[in-house]
């Protein structure tokens, strides 16, 4: 009977350590979620959404408890609708850890109606026999606005460049007469 009472006083110890450890470990997962500035997403196989942390909030303008339950297609624009739901499916049947859009740009919907420039990532994961996908989403809004004023200060410099060629020519034309 001392052995058991040893046993079970090494196995009590042993559970409250692991208690511990997973309480330690759950608020570490529960901080990179609340305090990511990306925008994260947990979606079902279904397309609906479980989990939206703070920066989806922000990013999209709605409440985790607007979001939570919601197909996905709610933040995403409706003529793109019908495309992403055949995308959403074949993702689901050919999982894979992937950024999305390459060679293309996305685009999402705040609750506000407007769209805006997104990249986004997807993960999945499996539990209990269900598959969940993560997105991680960032706006890329500034990006792209900066990647326009660029593109508009090159096209102006190309055409002052050939401006001063014109100029230039004519200039050599007059003093050649």
């Amino acid at each position: 009977s001392l052995i058991t009472i040893l046993v079970s006083v090494v196995l009590i110890f042993y559970l409250k350590k692991m208690q511990q450890s997973f309480a330690y470990e759950k608020t570490h997962m529960t901080s990179l979620f609340e305090n990511a500035t990306e925008g994260i997403l947990l979606t079902s196989r279904k397309g609906e959404i479980v989990l939206a942390n703070p920066a989806a909030e922000r990013i999209f303008g709605f409440s985790a408890e607007e979001l939570i339950g919601s197909k996905i297609e709610k933040l995403i624009p409706s003529r793109y609708h019908h495309q992403h739901i055949h995308h959403r499916d074949q993702f689901y049947h050919h999982p894979s850890n992937r950024s999305m859009g390459i060679g293309r740009d996305l685009y999402a919907h705040r609750k506000d109606g407007t769209e805006f420039p997104v990249e986004v990532s997807l993960s999945h994961y499996q539990q209990r026999n269900e598959t969940f996908v993560i997105a991680f989403i960032v706006d890329i809004t500034t990006r792209k606005e900066a990647e326009q004023r660029s593109e508009a200060q090159r096209k102006e410099l190309e055409k002052i460049s050939q401006d001063i060629r014109r100029l230039n020519a004519d200039l050599e034309g007059k003093v050649e007469e």
